[in-house]
C-alpha cells in the first residue's frame, strides 16, 4: 500500500504587499504625530496666554495699590507714595497728545494685522511697566529719598528712560514676561529669577520687560480742564491700558491680550 503525501505550498507577503503595508502605517504614524504637535502647541499656547493673564494682573494689582497707598496716606506732608504716585503721572497722556504721537495706538494693535515688532516699533514713549517687587514702604522710603543710588527707575521701568532704552521695554523671545537679572549674560544662566524665586535668587532689579507694556491716559473731562479755572487740569480719571504682544507657538501668528483699569483722580 502506496502513501501519497499532499504537498502543502506556502506562499508570502508579495513585494507590492509590503509596500501597501509601510505606507499605511507610515501615513497613520504622521497623522498621529501632526495631532500630537498640535496638542503640544494649544497646551504651550495655553500655558503662555495664563502666563500672559498673571503677569497683567501684577501690574493692574501694582497700579491699584500705589494709588490707593495714595488716597491713604495722602494727607501725610511728604508722603512716599504720594511721590510715586506723582511719578506714575508724569507717564500719562491726554487724548489728543497720545494720538498726535501714535495715531494708529486705538486702531493698529486690536486688529493684530501688525506683527510685534512693528508694534514695538509704534509704542507710545511713555509707555512703562511698574516693578511689583520694589512697592514695599522701606524700598520706596529708599527709592523717593535715593538712598544707596536707588531711584524712581527701579520702580518704573519706562520707555523714555535715558539710560538703556532699547532694552528696557522690548519684544519677547517667549512670552510676556519681567526680567529680574542684572545684565543679559544672566538671562539664559541660573540666576535668572522669576515670580517664584525666594532666597539667594531673589533679584528686585527689574532689568527689562518682554513682551508687556502700560500706556496710560487720562479723561478728556475733568475739574478746571476748560481753562476757565486758572489752566490747571485735573482729571476725573486714568485709564491705564495694559498690552501685551508676543508670537504664538507655532510662530505663524501674533497673540495679543491687553486689559484696562479706571482709577479715578481723588484731587
Amino acid at each position: 500500500m502506496s502513501i501519497f503525501r499532499k504537498q502543502s505550498f506556502l506562499s508570502g507577503d508579495t513585494l507590492v504587499e509590503v509596500m501597501f503595508a509601510v505606507g499605511i502605517f507610515g501615513a497613520v504614524s504622521i497623522s498621529a504625530i501632526s495631532v500630537m504637535n498640535r496638542g503640544l502647541q494649544n497646551a504651550q499656547g495655553n500655558l503662555e496666554i495664563t502666563m500672559a493673564r498673571q503677569e497683567i494682573d501684577v501690574q493692574s494689582e501694582s497700579l491699584r495699590f500705589i494709588h490707593n497707598a495714595y488716597i491713604t496716606e495722602k494727607s501725610i506732608e511728604n508722603n512716599k507714595y504720594t511721590k510715586l504716585w506723582k511719578e506714575v503721572l508724569k507717564r500719562v497722556y491726554t487724548y489728543d497728545e497720545l494720538v498726535n504721537e501714535v495715531p494708529s495706538f486705538y486702531t493698529d494693535y486690536s486688529g493684530n494685522d501688525h506683527t510685534c515688532d512693528e508694534i514695538y516699533g509704534n509704542l507710545p514713549n511713555r509707555s512703562f511697566v511698574i516693578n511689583p517687587r520694589v512697592l514695599g514702604a522701606e524700598d520706596i522710603k529708599n527709592i523717593v529719598n535715593h538712598i544707596g543710588g536707588a531711584d524712581y527707575s527701579d520702580v518704573i521701568i519706562s520707555r523714555d528712560s535715558p539710560a538703556d532704552a532699547a532694552i528696557k521695554l522690548r519684544e519677547s523671545a517667549t512670552h510676556p514676561r519681567l526680567l529680574f537679572v542684572n545684565n543679559e549674560s544672566e538671562i539664559s544662566s541660573t540666576k535668572l529669577s522669576d515670580a517664584t524665586a525666594s532666597g539667594a535668587n531673589y533679584n528686585k532689579n527689574l532689568y527689562s520687560a518682554e513682551g508687556i507694556w502700560v500706556t496710560a491716559v487720562s479723561s478728556e473731562e475733568g475739574i478746571d480742564c476748560g481753562g476757565g479755572g486758572g489752566g490747571v487740569c485735573r482729571p476725573d480719571y486714568y485709564d491705564f491700558y495694559i498690552r501685551t504682544c508676543w508670537n504664538s507657538p507655532d510662530g505663524n501668528k501674533v497673540t495679543t491680550i491687553s486689559s484696562t483699569i479706571r482709577l479715578y483722580n481723588p484731587d
